[in-house]
């Protein structure tokens, strides 16, 4: 049976994604190119998240079309915390409100257990932004509003500690 998992992210609908290659990505699309990954690497539907490692994550550019995603493959807490941290939120948010494509977004996964944390960037523009996060498994995923990157970090890090049944709780009582 295929699984297709839909995500509302800012307004857009990111699924659950296969690989993307690059003549069907040049042949069926003429938007313009990322520099920052070959269109061949990106995916879409089932590959968004690496099957290898514990903690996996992706991000999504707000140049991409909306249902696909960059796979950055196995990490840990700090090397995922310092893409957070160097990932211009700002001039992407600002990208994303001009172009009307995709919102900036990072996916983290633990394989182990599905969960997964979706972090996207939303707001006017570069100096006025905050994020939605999103947490669960597939079919249960719940979302909330975070207005600044400190606390961000600090659901970043408790998804790291395996904090997964109190975090569950939290956003679940999120209405």
């Amino acid at each position: 049976m295929k699984y297709i998992w839909i995500w509302l992210m800012a307004g857009m609908l990111l699924s659950s994604c296969s690989k993307t290659t690059q003549d069907e990505s040049s042949s069926k699309d003429t938007e313009p190119s990322v520099t920052v990954v070959k269109s061949s690497s990106l995916t879409n539907e089932q590959g968004r998240f690496s099957p290898d490692g514990d903690f996996v994550y992706n991000y999504q550019l707000a140049s991409f079309k909306s249902n696909l995603v960059k796979s950055q493959g196995e990490c840990d807490a700090d090397s995922f915390m310092d893409f957070f941290r160097s990932f211009d939120w700002g001039s992407q948010i600002e990208e994303a409100n001009k172009l009307r494509r995709a919102s900036p977004s990072l996916g983290l996964r633990h394989n182990p257990s599905d969960y997964e944390l979706g972090i996207t960037g939303v707001g006017n523009h570069k100096d006025d932004f905050g994020f939605w996060l999103y947490y669960g498994s597939f079919g249960d995923m719940k979302s909330i509003e975070v207005m600044d990157e400190a606390s961000v970090e600090k659901y970043i890090r408790r998804f790291f500690d395996k904090d997964f049944i109190a975090l569950s709780e939290e956003f679940h009582k999120q209405k």
